[in-house]
């Protein structure tokens, strides 16, 4: 007996950890087609894209693999008993599973790498395979207002709040990006922040009226504000604007 149970709960803690694997190799795997993706449909433009479905997309690989391990024990418990042409039947089902789990999991991951929220210089579409809607801020104005807030754990937000109601959180995001987003906005250095400086600006100086709001400055310089800091001089360029309501 105490055997038995020493190989079952060896059994749960190896198919847990090869659960955990699948969906880490599933994120690999995604990010990957995401990043092929980008640079095939946009090479040397600006561009970045935010991953919008990369969280629904776990949860569909810890589902998927959750089941090809319940389905292992049941393979095991099979092959355990004296009934031969069970666990032969049992671990045919198994392999089906499993095979099935990684097909879905990839055909999951080609899907929601052409789901996202695509970030250019003068502009925020949203893409389904195909761009959808195109939010502007050039000749026209489809952006209501902005806000840049820090919480007391020194994380930072940035979101865009649309005319149609939708928002769009670009900082804190999976994101994927081009080679000419790379170069021009250092994202190595300081993440999408000097993105998100340069847009604040086109905001600010924009010539209709888009609402700015900061929360949480102190947070900012608490956690960001030391000297020769990149991160603090992005902050900066967003909350020092003379544009815009004042900060909280």
């Amino acid at each position: 007996m105490k055997k038995n149970n020493s190989k079952g709960i060896l059994s749960g803690i190896l198919g847990t950890i090869l659960v955990i694997l699948g969906v880490v190799a599933y994120a690999i795997v995604s990010s990957l087609i995401c990043g092929a993706l980008i640079k095939a449909k946009f090479g040397g433009e600006i561009a970045c894209a935010i991953l919008t479905l990369t969280p629904v997309g776990l949860g569909v690989a810890f589902v998927l693999y959750e089941a090809a391990f319940i389905m292992w024990q049941y393979k095991l418990s099979k092959e355990s008993s004296k009934n031969g042409d069970e666990g032969e039947k049992a671990a045919k089902l198994f392999r089906l599973v499993l095979v099935g789990a990684i097909c879905l999991s990839l055909l999951f991951a080609l899907v929601s790498a052409n789901v996202y929220t695509r970030l250019g210089e003068d502009s925020i579409s949203k893409v389904v395979f195909v761009s959808t809607k195109e939010y502007r801020w050039d000749e026209r104005c489809d952006v209501l207002r902005y806000t840049f807030s820090c919480d007391e754990n020194g994380g930072l937000t940035f979101n865009v709040t649309m005319k149609d109601g939708e928002v769009v959180e670009i900082l804190g995001a999976q994101t994927s990006l081009s080679d000419g987003f790379k170069e021009k906005y250092a994202t190595d250095r300081v993440n999408l922040l000097q993105y998100v400086a340069e847009l604040s600006e086109q905001f600010d100086s924009c010539e209709f009226i888009i609402d700015k709001k900061v929360v949480g400055a102190e947070f900012m310089e608490k956690y960001y504000k030391t000297e020769g800091s990149e991160i603090w001089a992005q902050i900066e360029r967003i909350i020092a604007s003379e544009v815009g309501q004042p900060t909280e």
